[in-house]
């Protein structure tokens, strides 16, 4: 277990609120650390390496992490690396729902349920869930604590609509870009045929160039 501990004093505005949203604009390297709280980590752009519980992913846009309090990670090597963070406290919950069917890292065999990627639809609909749930952190009123859990769950829901595995892109649904991060995060260890790769699947480099580049 890491020495360094980020306590939610730090980071709600209150001992009732139970979700808050914390951006890393942009995420700077960031010594091992654990919390009082979960969280969710999803990267906007740039790339860097996430260390999580002894493993290490390269991460860039489109990465997704749910992260329980008791998990250590940090963040290295990291170039205009953005990303947003959702804190939650679970035992604050106020609203009746099953949350570990949709909170994977609270299901069974979670240990395996930590990475996924998002598809470039569900990063559009999470950003703008994302946006108005930032927004009520800074209502102090209770109804703003239920709206929040509410906007959190609806979060949820469209992240567990729009996620796969990281070596899973799922060809028929997903964007080439989104193929195409998926196929370099399962082959760090190997060369990329940028030619192959467009060959395949039909797209124009130059296009594609310009995708990942935004």
């Amino acid at each position: 277990m890491s020495g360094l501990v980020l306590r939610k004093s730090e980071f709600f505005i209150s001992p009732q609120q139970s979700v808050a949203v914390a951006g890393r604009y942009p995420q700077p390297a960031f010594a091992e650390h654990s919390h009082d709280f979960c969280e969710l980590i999803l990267v906007w752009r740039g790339n860097g390496l996430h260390k999580l519980n002894g493993r290490a992913y390269r991460i860039t846009r489109g990465d997704l992490f749910y992260i329980r309090a008791e998990d250590v990670h940090s963040y290295a090597s990291v170039n205009d690396l953005v990303l947003q963070n959702i804190i939650w406290c679970p035992k604050r919950f106020q609203l009746a729902f099953d949350w570990p069917a949709v909170i994977p890292a609270e299901a069974p065999g979670a240990a395996m349920s930590r990475a996924w990627r998002l598809s470039s639809q569900g990063m559009t609909q999470a950003r703008s869930i994302i946006n108005q749930l930032e927004h009520e952190n800074h209502c102090p009123d209770a109804f703003s604590h239920t709206l929040s859990e509410t906007l959190f769950l609806q979060l949820l829901i469209a992240l567990r609509r729009y996620r796969y595995r990281p070596d899973r892109a799922r060809d028929k649904e997903e964007s080439v870009l989104d193929l195409l991060i998926a196929h370099l995060s399962a082959s760090l260890d190997c060369a990329f045929d940028l030619d192959a790769f467009c060959a395949e699947n039909r797209c124009s480099e130059r296009v594609l160039r310009q995708q990942f580049r935004d």
